[in-house]
């Protein structure tokens, strides 16, 4: 029945425009800034100490991580992602789609669950995607500078796992946004709270704990957001952004790589959880 009800999911996602407009924009902005920083180092103006730099920046296998960087949850991809899930879950009471499985018999948690499943397939094509047109842009750009393409510089598995690392970073906003979807019934609504739970909640609150030190700014450390860019620090995604290996480290500083894995994990449960109780009792015809 899961099998069936996420075929149904998948179909219905991948029939939405909406999915393959924010896989084109995460390949059109990398394209573009590729091809802005690209030109940069052809400036006069720019000394040519800064040029090896920028050229470094983007050729492999640097270039591919800086394309997996902004397709993270603390960039492009969380909020891409937050639009995806608002429609895909708060659009169908609009349009009482809920209401034909539930007469047909079908569990109301295993049409939450197939319906996040089909979205966290979702974060892992948009995570492919954006590896994708990375080594692509990356290789051109390493043609144009050295002339050849050295592959023993490439690690496959590495870039694999930075691959599922940016997914997985993107599964905090996600699962907050499916439960406001929920538990709001509203686009409108589950759009405005998130994008305000991302800019004004982990823009701000982070900080501002962190001046009270102690027990406040250990907490801010926990937030869904906090844990993200704490796996993609100590994982290195963050640090590919930087120019070049003499620039200096990311100044965050967050929890540890596995602490941020079972953090992401338990708040993923706990949104999912939250949402499967709330629609259980909902009125769907309504």
């Amino acid at each position: 029945m899961l099998r069936s009800m996420f075929h149904i999911e998948s179909v219905k996602l991948y029939r939405r425009k909406t999915f393959w407009l924010e896989l084109a924009v995460v390949a059109g902005i990398t394209v573009l800034l590729f091809g802005l920083i690209f030109f940069l180092q052809y400036l006069e103006e720019i000394p040519k100490a800064e040029r090896a730099l920028i050229a470094s920046l983007l050729t492999l296998p640097n270039g591919v991580k800086v394309s997996l960087a902004l397709s993270s949850n603390q960039m492009l991809g969380g909020l891409l992602m937050i639009v995806l899930v608002s429609m895909a879950v708060a659009q169908e009471y609009a349009w009482q789609s809920y209401t034909l499985p539930v007469r047909a018999g079908i569990p109301r948690p295993l049409i939450l669950l197939s319906k996040f499943l089909t979205l966290l397939g979702a974060a892992l094509l948009l995570a492919f995607t954006a590896l994708g047109i990375g080594v692509i842009m990356s290789a051109l750009v390493t043609l144009a500078a050295e002339g050849q393409i050295d592959l023993s510089r490439i690690n496959v598995a590495d870039l694999l796992l930075s691959t599922l690392i940016t997914a997985y970073s993107l599964l905090p906003y996600m699962a907050l946004t499916f439960m406001i979807a929920v538990l709001s019934r509203s686009l409108a609504a589950s759009l405005s709270i998130a994008a305000a739970y991302i800019f004004l909640v982990e823009g701000i609150a982070p900080a501002l704990l962190t001046l009270f030190g102690g027990v406040l700014a250990q907490i801010s450390l926990l937030m869904p957001g906090q844990l993200a860019t704490a796996l993609l620090t100590a994982t290195g995604q963050t640090a590919s952004m930087q120019i070049g290996s003499d620039a200096p480290p990311p100044a965050f500083v967050g929890v540890d790589a596995p602490v941020a894995v079972i953090g992401i994990a338990l708040y993923t449960l706990v949104f999912l959880g939250i949402a499967i109780v709330r629609f259980q009792k909902q009125d769907l015809a309504g």
